[in-house]
């Protein structure tokens, strides 16, 4: 009488290739639950920072009317595309919405960097005056170009 292999002991194979076992990881460097739970309060503070309704970054994403609201409460599920079209909409990295708590606490300067992207984005989209806007926009072209950065 032949026997089955004990799932708990013997790796699982498709053909000779080993397949790896889900393991659950507790440890303070990813909580999933903890990330899902803080996606939606960082999407609304960095709205909030940069002095943004809900309905403009609706429009400038691309999101049908009340998709930011929707996600900023939890009722609608955070997809990549959703990060991707505010971190274009917003110039914050993508990064931004996955650093725990702990990210944050050991890496104070990437938070601070972060923070400043915000509030010069912040400043930058008060400017009413076109010609204003578009004179500090190619300040700071020159000033990156002359510090060897690239071209915006």
């Amino acid at each position: 009488m032949a026997t089955t292999p004990d799932k708990h002991t013997e790796p699982s194979k498709i053909g000779n290739m080993p397949v790896a076992q889900s393991t659950h990881l507790h440890n303070n460097t990813f909580d999933s639950d903890e990330l899902d739970n803080s996606m939606p309060q960082r999407i609304k503070a960095l709205r909030h920072g940069l002095g943004m309704s809900a309905a403009t970054l609706d429009r400038q994403a691309g999101f049908t009317l009340g998709t930011t609201g929707r996600l900023e409460r939890g009722d609608q599920r955070i997809y990549s595309s959703h990060l991707f079209h505010i971190s274009s909409v917003t110039g914050m990295t993508i990064g931004y919405f996955y650093m725990t708590d702990i990210d944050i606490q050991n890496s104070p300067a990437a938070h601070s960097e972060e923070l400043e992207k915000q509030q010069f984005l912040q400043a930058y989209i008060t400017i009413k005056d076109p010609r204003l806007k578009r004179d500090v926009f190619e300040l700071i072209e020159t000033l990156a170009n002359s510090d060897g950065g690239v071209k915006l």
